[in-house]
């Protein structure tokens, strides 16, 4: 779905982004947290002003979301991790480090890898984006983009 964007597919044989419409979301999508009401939070990406952006999809809301600039962008195309056994982990980490085996969830429009995170925020766990070259985790949530110095990393284990 986002080809001509740099290679952003992973070389784990395990693991894949899927296009997908938001109603068939693969039983094999990875779950990435939940929202203020409690519903599950995917692992998605999406496509905008020619970055892949990795953020959250909403089930309920039938859309994804990912941030940029300052703003959340919500759409309802996107990709969605999935995995075909348990391969994830969630570990601490800060200030944009690159841990080994980190998920890349994207690539800014200049070629930087963008990193799969997320953060406890507000009674919700979102998942966001880690740009490394900021040091901080961005999240969308309610029309922003909120960045943090401490949240999780995805990372992958074969």
């Amino acid at each position: 779905m986002f080809g001509g964007k740099g290679d952003i597919s992973t070389t784990a044989a395990a693991y894949c982004w899927k296009s997908v419409g938001v109603s068939k979301i693969p039983k094999i999508g990875f779950r990435g947290g939940t929202d203020v009401e409690g519903n599950p939070i995917y692992v998605g990406r999406v496509d905008h002003v020619g970055d892949v952006l990795p953020g959250s999809i909403f089930l309920n809301k039938k859309i994804a979301c990912a941030s940029h600039s300052g703003r959340q962008y919500c759409k309802d195309k996107f990709e969605v991790l999935c995995c075909n056994k348990p391969c994830f982990e969630w570990v601490p980490s800060h200030a944009g480090e690159i841990l080994p085996n980190m998920v890349v969830g994207g690539k800014t429009n200049v070629g930087e890898s963008l990193y799969v995170g997320r953060v406890h925020h507000r009674a919700t766990q979102t998942v966001g984006k880690i740009h490394p070259s900021h040091k901080v985790c961005y999240i969308p949530f309610a029309g922003e983009e909120i960045m943090y110095q401490r949240y999780e990393a995805l990372i992958y284990k074969p």
